[in-house]
């Protein structure tokens, strides 16, 4: 291991991403740095530790269910999104790829009549040295966990206002995404306590089934992110599974916080 990425933070990213119970396929898809997954489905939730020696993107693209070509809108945004792995990418990057990534899926959607009205929506993190940028067209959600409780980073492009306990309306329809042929507005928020935490990111196929006080006891509940995230699959499918259902659960360690983990040489852990 090199002297920079011994300083650099840790960042693991635990994914589970599957159609459902009722959904012919899976028309999300998932970007983790420079790696991103189409229409796969995982049978079990995975790790990918990285070294931060350099800006990394993880993202959760949710295609337009009952419209022609979503796997194909959200396979393309999320491998242009990982083109800004490794890029330094401040939020004014992330919000020119956006726009382009939205141009690009409308004209692939023009000129191809099999591809006509696809679209996606997205949600993501940009984590680097300098901290961590949210960023979302759509409802897809972006989550910082702080003490036990659920803060959205993302905007919920949806209409209709939030009912007076919390949870969100649930109606189906989302007001602009990639793709939807109209000029985009990204949803851009810089986390002011990026340099380290626990996020989580999904698509409404789990926070449609799944109440979010469920959701932040299972995070409070399950320190280890493999668990939470088979539990919270396992409550979206006992809730109907209608929909396609990806989760990623991001966790960022840095330097300072695994020195003070590591046990002390010649301890033995017992009293």
């Amino acid at each position: 291991m090199t002297a920079a990425e011994e300083g650099a933070d840790r960042v693991a990213v635990t994914v589970l991403t599957a159609r459902g119970a009722v959904r012919g396929h899976n028309e999300d898809s998932v970007t983790v740095g420079a790696l991103s997954s189409a229409g796969n489905e995982t049978a079990e939730p995975l790790t990918l530790v990285h070294t931060l020696t350099s800006p990394i993107v993880v993202a959760v693209a949710d295609g337009l269910g009952g419209h022609n070509g979503g796997e194909v809108a959200s396979g393309h945004a999320a491998r242009r999104l990982g083109e800004l792995t490794g890029a330094a990418a401040g939020p004014e990057a992330v919000e020119d790829l956006l726009r382009a990534i939205d141009a690009e899926i409308t004209a692939r959607g023009t000129a191809d009549r099999e591809l006509t009205g696809m679209g996606t929506t997205v949600a993501g993190l940009v984590l680097s040295a300098d901290g961590a940028i949210g960023f979302n067209v759509g409802d897809s959600k972006v989550f910082k966990v702080d003490g036990g409780y659920l803060g959205q980073l993302s905007v919920d492009d949806s209409p209709g206002p939030d009912r007076a306990d919390g949870e969100q309306v649930v109606t189906g329809i989302v007001t602009q995404t990639l793709g939807g042929g109209r000029p985009v507005k990204p949803h851009i928020r810089v986390d002011e306590d990026g340099r380290s935490g626990r996020w989580l990111l999904c698509s409404d196929g789990l926070t449609d089934r799944v109440k979010i006080g469920a959701i932040e006891s299972v995070l409070a509940d399950c320190g280890d992110d493999l668990e939470a995230a088979r539990r919270l699959y396992a409550q979206a499918m006992a809730a109907g599974g209608e929909d396609n259902i990806s989760l990623v659960l991001v966790r960022r360690t840095s330097t300072a916080e695994r020195r003070a983990a590591e046990p002390v040489a010649g301890d033995s852990g017992s009293i």
